[in-house]
């Protein structure tokens, strides 16, 4: 390949393409991972909260839980640890961030020794409708294409409304407000929404025509998932 045949938005991808082929040669590239591993990397332990035992629960784990965390003290001062009974890291140089919903606990209550390695706190805000409606029309591979693209897979044509997609983003708000689990409530919403279409798709009579989706509609399908959250008060 000639540059004169590269048109000019591909020109970086082909020259980073030679330039790695070329790096590789002249690199150790286990040595060069370890080494970006150890100086630049970041570890998240998510769900830290898990580790401590609300007062409500009636769990004997707390002992159990405690000792996970001070087994993660010498990790967050630095050590070297084996990775699959070959390779040795060293972790003094590596970022550890610690995340949780800490809805039962407070940060506060994680062992002392580890809140001292873990100084800085950070709070989340919660996903507001503007938020939603980004994530459902902006991210590249966002739930409504996923759905568009399984449909037609059956023929079937759906259209989302720009007033279905804020009704989607204020149920989902709405949703949050009880039990928060951030942006994967809009997997529940737009599965309530498509569970009918999906089922009927394959034996959907007129084929390649177009369904609307608007806001009525939307929230006709996602009446049972209000049902569904008040119900929860009476589950023990």
């Amino acid at each position: 390949m000639s540059f004169s045949h590269i048109k000019i938005k591909e020109i970086r991808t082909y020259m980073y393409e030679i330039y790695a082929e070329e790096l590789f040669k002249v690199i150790d590239i286990e040595e060069y991972v370890k080494s970006e591993i150890q100086n630049k990397g970041i570890i998240v332990i998510d769900e830290i909260d898990k580790l401590v035992r609300a007062s409500d629960s009636g769990s004997t784990t707390k002992a159990s839980d405690e000792g996970v965390q001070y087994d993660l003290l010498p990790l967050l001062d630095g050590t070297t640890i084996t990775i699959n009974n070959k390779v040795k890291l060293n972790t003094r140089n590596i970022l550890f961030v610690g995340a949780g919903a800490f809805e039962k606990v407070k940060p506060s209550e994680l062992a002392i020794e580890l809140q001292g390695r873990m100084p800085v706190n950070a709070r989340m805000e919660s996903l507001t409708k503007s938020d939603f409606i980004k994530i459902l029309k902006d991210t590249k591979h966002n739930l409504l294409l996923q759905s568009i693209a399984l449909l037609k897979t059956e023929g079937v044509n759906i259209v989302f409304e720009q007033e279905a997609i804020e009704e989607m983003a204020q149920i989902s708000v709405e949703l949050n407000e009880e039990d928060n689990i951030g942006a994967r409530r809009l997997r529940t919403v737009v599965d309530a929404i498509l569970e009918e279409i999906n089922f009927k798709a394959p034996d959907f009579e007129y084929k390649d025509a177009y369904i609307i989706i608007g806001k009525e509609y939307v929230r006709e399908k996602t009446q049972n998932l209000y049902q569904n959250r008040d119900y929860k008060k009476y589950i023990m």
